[in-house]
């Protein structure tokens, strides 16, 4: 119920979400519980993470590892280029951790940055 201030208007809200709605919503619990469980040294790690119903609509909050060096792109953007080496260095490391994903039967669905 709401009342509007300074009015005798009065207002009730009733709003309907399908069933497909509170699945999504529960896939999005259930996966934010698996990626809770991955460590890896590759992969930034995910303490806690919660829905809340807000006047308008969802929100995600999620406690994560900070990752004080920035990202790859960072990296890229700062220096311009780096070395093969270092190149090599960097896609071992990040194909360890998407192999650690995926022989957790995850799926990276983001863009990688």
């Amino acid at each position: 119920m709401y009342a509007y201030a300074n009015s005798p208007i009065q207002a009730s809200f009733l709003i309907l979400y399908s069933k497909s709605f509170f699945a999504k919503l529960e896939e999005i619990e259930k996966e934010l519980e698996r990626l809770k469980s991955l460590r890896h040294p590759n992969l930034i790690s995910i303490y806690e993470g919660k829905l809340e119903r807000c006047d308008s609509g969802w929100y995600l909050h999620v406690l994560m590892e900070h990752a004080s060096g920035g990202t790859l792109l960072d990296l890229l953007r700062k220096c311009g280029t780096i070395r093969l080496e270092m190149a090599r260095e960097y896609m071992k490391q990040l194909l360890s951790a998407l192999d650690y994903v995926h022989s957790h039967n995850l799926v990276h669905k983001g863009g990688i940055t």
